[in-house]
């Protein structure tokens, strides 16, 4: 075990040693609707993997325009927001280079889900423009945020991720690069509940713990979340995604 994980639990099937094990090799891709999300939801988990050398890229859906405390700092509060995301992925050992952001404004992706086209022709939307992300990382492990959360923006982009994954998969949009392997999925929780019950169950160390901590204090705009997240138990969870096709045969039992 690392200096900042003290156990990984699969659920009901015993612990295992490594991340890879219980995860997946590099490169990972962790997508987040807000710039804080992945650090709440997986940021000892993303910690950890950092400091095994596991490739961890952040992408970054919005722009964090909704995300201020007063009114008079929304005119600057996304270059705030964009100036705590690299400081606090640093912290995480996520480098500059491995951070992607999209840019979307923050709290409307519901109205931007899919594939929108723009005036000047260019096709953007969520899922146009992750999966332009996952053309460009060629991840092997996919985390995105639970679709049973609260906040409409992780509704969104936890559905358009699912088909992201697809369409780069595909033989389209060559423009994008080349189809990638499809992607394993994980999500983790920020605000709700999972849908059904996790799968990994990830326990921090004293210094797993600080090393979350310490990567959302870079988020000074947000610290009405900083006391809640000191307290909270090291722990984490994760829920693998299974990816099944529809298959006619699936339903023969049905119609015996």
């Amino acid at each position: 075990m690392t200096a900042l994980l003290s156990r990984i639990q699969r659920r009901q099937a015993g612990d295992v040693a490594t991340l890879v094990e219980a995860i997946g090799d590099g490169p990972w891709l962790c997508v987040a609707p807000h710039d804080d999300d992945v650090c709440l939801g997986m940021g000892l988990t993303a910690a950890a993997a950092t400091a095994a050398g596991i490739a961890v890229h952040l992408v970054v859906c919005t722009d964090g325009g909704m995300g201020y405390p007063r009114p008079e700092d929304q005119p600057t509060i996304a270059a705030t927001r964009h100036g705590e995301l690299i400081a606090s992925s640093a912290r995480l050992g996520i480098p500059v280079e491995r951070v992607h952001e999209l840019g979307l404004p923050d709290g409307e992706l519901t109205a931007r889900r899919g594939i929108h086209r723009r005036p000047d022709g260019r096709h953007t939307g969520v899922g146009r423009e992750l999966a332009a992300v996952l053309r460009r990382v060629r991840p092997r492990i996919v985390f995105g945020p639970n679709p049973a959360d609260v906040h409409p923006d992780h509704q969104a982009v936890a559905a358009d991720l699912d088909i992201a994954c697809f369409w780069a998969a595909s033989a389209i949009w060559l423009e994008l690069g080349e189809p990638i392997a499809l992607p394993v999925r994980w999500d983790y929780a920020v605000y709700a509940p999972f849908p059904a019950e996790p799968d990994l169950r990830l326990t921090g160390t004293p210094a797993g713990q600080r090393a979350k901590a310490e990567s959302f204090a870079a988020f000074a705009s947000q610290q009405y979340v900083a006391e809640q997240l000191s307290t909270a138990r090291p722990v984490e969870h994760l829920r693998r995604v299974s990816w099944q096709a529809y298959q006619p045969e699936q339903y023969d039992h049905l119609f015996a």
